[in-house]
């Protein structure tokens, strides 16, 4: 990995749809970027985000497309290039708010497994599922993943109450501590307790 010194380099960019597409794929990139001092953008918010990948100014795109148009005769070759790099890719899923039900089982177990996530930017936090979880956790191209951050933790929902009350607590914590995800807690104290789904 080549050091850059800090005038050299901008990170923790930041771009919406419409800016950049990814040389490799010709996919449209939505996330954060850097920008190094040759007018260069890779993928990720510094050079030690793994893997990273060449970006592509959009407007760019659009003068290459100008040009294949000018110094191409083929009507049916220009059209189908002009399709490949100007093709937008479909609408990002954004996970939606879920409330979970644990089954008969999960109570006889006396526990199960919950999910959330947190916005990259803020301190916002929602439960989700556990498919919006799995499609997070591997990057699935149909989410808009790279804005956050996935959380799953075991919830006791039987036994003694006070234990449970404590277990669920620890582990709220202990997850808080060290994802440094600081208002998580908070989150859940404010949405059910940590007696939540207690029977």
């Amino acid at each position: 990995m080549p050091y850059y010194p800090k005038n050299r380099i901008q990170t923790n960019l930041y771009t919406n749809n419409g800016e950049y597409i990814i040389k490799s794929n010709k996919q449209e990139y939505t996330g954060y970027y850097y920008k190094l001092y040759n007018n260069t953008f890779f993928t990720g918010r510094t050079p030690n985000d793994f893997p990273t990948q060449e970006l592509i100014p959009f407007e760019q795109i659009q003068e290459n497309i100008a040009n294949v148009v000018i110094l191409n005769s083929s009507p049916s070759l220009n059209n189908s290039v002009y399709s490949d790099l100007n093709s937008k890719p479909s609408p990002k899923i954004i996970p939606s708010p879920y409330y979970p039900f644990p089954s008969v089982n999960d109570y006889k177990l006396g526990e199960f497994q919950r999910y959330f996530i947190k916005q990259i930017n803020n301190s916002l936090y929602i439960e989700i599922s556990k498919k919006d979880y799995d499609s997070l956790i591997n990057r699935n191209e149909s989410y808009l993943w790279q804005l956050y951050f996935p959380i799953s933790i075991p919830w006791e929902i039987s036994g003694d109450k006070s234990e449970v009350e404590q277990i669920n607590k620890k582990i709220t914590l202990l997850t808080e501590q060290q994802s440094k995800i600081y208002g998580f807690s908070f989150f859940i104290e404010n949405t059910g307790g940590y007696l939540k789904f207690y029977k």
